[in-house]
């Protein structure tokens, strides 16, 4: 369940900071295969589906835990978890991003770097969201006359 939270934050936060941050394509264009099956590899469907089985299994008893862990990962088709990303990914990520991500999960630390980096803003934009709520409140209230 947490890691579902960190997914959602993910999707909700982490995209809205990182468009902060990027230059912002002229065109929506499908990147090259090749790229983004190098950064599939990269990343590794399989590492994902086991951290969150691990993530998950805080939620069992201990003596199960391990028992949960195989069950859940015997469960998930990695075919689907990797057709998605790759759709995900294909569709909002240009090559050079792609070729970028890919580097990074390749790299040595990388892909935990990655990880940190969405538990980070996680933990970030929860100690910032009242933050975020007085400033919306601010902008929406209607004019003091």
């Amino acid at each position: 369940m947490k890691t579902m939270i960190v997914l959602i934050m993910a999707v909700c936060v982490v995209g809205p900071v990182t468009g902060l941050c990027q230059d912002k394509p002229t065109a929506s264009t499908q990147p090259p295969p090749s790229q983004l099956d190098r950064f599939i590899d990269g990343f590794s469907p399989e590492a994902l589906v086991t951290n969150v089985a691990v993530d998950m299994s805080q939620m069992v008893r201990q003596e199960r835990r391990q028992e949960a862990i195989g069950a859940f990962i015997r469960e998930v088709d990695i075919d689907e978890v990797e057709q998605t990303l790759k759709k995900v990914f294909g569709r909002e990520c240009t090559a050079v991003e792609l070729k970028a991500l890919a580097d990074l999960c390749s790299a040595p630390g990388g892909r935990t770097a990655l990880m940190k980096y969405v538990k980070c803003m996680e933990d970030a934009m929860s100690q910032l969201q009242p933050e975020f709520a007085k400033a919306y409140r601010k902008v929406t209230a209607p004019p003091v006359k």
